[in-house]
């Protein structure tokens, strides 16, 4: 499959529910929002798939702005790529304190967090 060929494959309204539920997931991270996300949009869904979302995304803005003829038009937010990799990781690894890839001085794993501990910190 190519790219463009998932991207087109990919319904607009199931990009978006991927996007939104990574853009919630960091921002419940970060303290900006106050209730948890739900990440059950994500459950299933493969790494191609949510880079496919982002590409979706990016070809509705890029045919926004074509048809809006110089004047306004809607644009969505995209994740960028660490992002959604990120949020593919939290998804499909349990926590556990066992790193999943790491190099010299750094590791990425999925930790518990700890009920009651401030999100971001």
């Amino acid at each position: 499959m190519t790219e463009e060929t998932s991207v087109s494959a990919m319904p607009l309204d199931r990009a978006r529910a991927i996007s939104t539920a990574i853009q919630n997931a960091y921002l419940w991270a970060q303290g900006i929002i106050d209730h948890k996300p739900d990440l059950a949009a994500l459950n299933g869904v493969s790494l191609a798939e949510m880079l496919a979302s982002k590409a979706a995304i990016e070809a509705e803005n890029r045919a926004a702005r074509a048809r809006s003829s110089g004047g306004s038009y809607p644009i969505f937010s995209i994740c960028d790529d660490r992002l959604i990799a990120a949020a593919y990781v939290l998804v499909h690894y349990e926590p556990d304190r066992k790193a999943i890839v790491a190099d010299s001085g750094k590791a990425v794993a999925v930790l518990p967090l700890r009920t009651g501990r401030k999100r971001g910190a």
